[in-house]
């Protein structure tokens, strides 16, 4: 018998050993030797003639038929937790994979949980040293959900709303920053966009095209993602809301502040679908573009088609209001803040940010006077 199948009907035998007694007995008709068990039955009428009929209809005794029902519900259990098993199995090593982690790197990490070079060569091994606090380790480590590391779950990400909330965006990436070397950001739009020739707002619900942001956060052992809810492109608030984080994203292009990389794409609606709902890897979807193309999937995304004020961008109609929304957001101040303060630290930035004028220059002469 293999550790795996053992450890499983070891777990089936503390479960049933755990659940509390019933008021009656209920034990197979024999046991594996053949022999019989000395047992008594009791059931309420209305479950013994459930058993009793369907005994019937399967030609078999009552204790048999009940005997065939607690097999059939300890093989389920079993298979499905198997099953389980063999996914938290594969999707452990595949979140090392993917971030081309070495053996001697994944023992470090993990070490503080008994992990080591030789655990790692055999996945059964390793099965048999996962802990709850091990696996919310790894969630938290590479971004990924608890749910699917344990093999109860297809979504690998969660997404996040941030309607009506980029100065909250912006924190988060902000707060990301601190621990990463580096930020990039993908706007994803669906297939089936053509730019708009002028306003021809249509409602949340029948708006034809969807774009949205995959937030890409990497460091020198991990790569993780934010994944920022959808929003409807033909709905010009939604619009104007997404125009103006891309405007900011533009106007901190020359200081690489907070973001290092950009990318703009537009995939197909099955992939663009899969990719906000977190049931694929972004780096799975977001390969290749066609270079130059503007419309049609994979087709790319300059910042200067959405935001340009030259006369470039694909809406021009509307960069006037675009522009108007930025100036009139906050997020021109968290440029300002890191051009006179010196710093990315998102919670001195946040308190910058709120001060008044008199208060920002008496930070800025602190900082310094700190730096001499």
């Amino acid at each position: 018998m293999s550790s795996r199948k053992f450890s499983v009907l070891r777990l089936l035998s503390n479960l049933a050993n755990s659940a509390p007694s019933p008021s009656s007995s209920i034990t197979p008709a024999e046991d594996d030797d053949g022999s019989r068990a000395n047992t008594t039955l009791r059931l309420e009428p209305a479950v013994r003639k459930f058993v009793d009929d369907q005994a019937k209809h399967y030609g078999v005794s009552s204790q048999q038929f009940i005997a065939m029902m607690l097999k059939g519900l300890m093989t389920g259990g079993s298979h499905e937790m198997v099953q389980q098993a063999s996914l938290m199995e594969s999707r452990i090593y595949d979140v090392f994979a993917r971030n081309k982690l070495s053996p001697s790197q994944v023992a470090i990490m993990l070490s503080p949980f008994g992990i080591n070079a030789s655990v790692l060569k055999d996945p059964q091994s390793l099965l048999e040293k996962v802990t709850p606090e091990m696996i919310s380790h790894l969630s938290d480590k590479f971004g990924v959900k608890e749910e699917w590391l344990n093999g109860v779950s297809d979504q690998i990400f969660s997404d996040r709303n941030y309607d009506r909330s980029q100065f909250q965006l912006v924190q988060e990436i902000l707060k990301e920053k601190d621990s990463t070397d580096r930020v990039h950001v993908h706007f994803v739009m669906e297939d089936g966009y053509q730019p708009l020739e002028d306003e021809g707002e249509s409602s949340w619900a029948k708006s034809r095209v969807h774009a949205g942001f995959i937030i890409e956060f990497q460091t020198e052992e991990a790569t993780k993602y934010l994944i920022i809810r959808h929003q409807p492109w033909g709905y010009k608030r939604t619009r104007i809301e997404m125009k103006t984080f891309l405007m900011f994203l533009e106007r901190g292009e020359e200081v690489y502040y907070p973001v290092r990389g950009y990318q703009g794409w537009i995939i197909e609606k099955n992939k663009f679908d899969a990719l906000f709902s977190g049931t694929v890897w972004p780096s799975d979807i977001l390969e290749f573009r066609a270079q130059g193309v503007k419309t049609g999937a994979n087709a790319e995304v300059y910042l200067e088609d959405m935001v340009d004020q030259d006369g470039q961008a694909l809406e021009e109609f509307e960069v006037e209001d675009v522009s108007l929304a930025y100036e009139s957001s906050k997020l021109p101040l968290f440029h300002k803040a890191y051009r006179e303060i010196f710093t990315t630290d998102p919670e001195v930035i946040k308190k910058y940010i709120s001060a008044s004028e008199e208060e920002r220059a008496e930070m800025k002469e602190s900082l310094l006077k700190s730096c001499d």
